[in-house]
């Protein structure tokens, strides 16, 4: 494997990937591009811990558990097949296709500004759930960084399901529950059902735990 930096749609990336010659690579992408989903499993298995090694390299070891209660892998494989199956996958070599896969996983990464920033947002609007989860997550002073990622974790690893993971994510990443809905492969109307009821089991953990 080759460390290098490739460019697709505008994103800049440093990746670690397969050389020019390596051969299921090759045919795996060839397969990605011809519709097949499985081959996106396959893609995982065989190069998941170098997508992982990434990620935790590039956030440090402050936030590797949270990434880890995250579930990068999961959201990268959903996100992978909805374009294998719809748009498709128009990535021309393998550069370009880790390029993607490095930029779909940027995109599910939690940024605690952006967090914080969405929770002020909906503290406004009069959100009782936004209230109780900035009263978790938003502190000041030096360990505010790491009370952040801890809290965020814990509630993250009290989810069971990836995909309901990701919602909450997207939630608090200021994507409304349609635009949301849209990028798990949820109606507006599963969105929104699903997402009561996630509200409803972050707060009974949390408060039947005292957390």
């Amino acid at each position: 494997m080759q460390t290098e930096r490739t460019t697709i749609a505008g994103e800049v990336a440093p990746i670690t990937a397969p050389s020019d010659h390596d051969e299921p690579m090759a045919g795996m992408l060839e397969r990605l591009r011809n519709g097949d989903s499985q081959a996106v499993a396959q893609f995982l298995t065989e190069y998941g811990p170098v997508v992982r090694a990434h990620f935790r390299r590039k956030i440090g070891p402050g936030m590797q558990r949270l990434v880890d209660s995250q579930d990068l892998l999961s959201t990268i494989l959903r996100r992978l097949c909805q374009r294998v199956g719809g748009a498709g996958i128009r990535a021309e070599n393998h550069r370009q296709f880790w390029a993607l896969v490095y930029r779909i996983g940027n995109d599910a990464l939690v940024d605690r500004i952006q967090v914080v920033s969405r929770l002020r947002e909906m503290q406004s609007q009069g959100s009782d759930f936004a209230m109780f989860m900035a009263e978790r997550l938003m502190s000041s002073g030096p360990q505010a960084e790491h009370e952040f990622t801890e809290q965020l974790a814990l509630i993250l690893e009290r989810i069971e399901s990836s995909v309901d993971r990701e919602l909450l994510v997207l939630w608090l990443h200021g994507h409304n529950l349609s635009d949301a809905g849209e990028v798990l492969g949820l109606s507006p109307a599963g969105a929104r059902k699903r997402w009561q009821r996630l509200r409803e089991t972050i707060r009974a953990s949390l408060e039947g735990s005292g957390g």
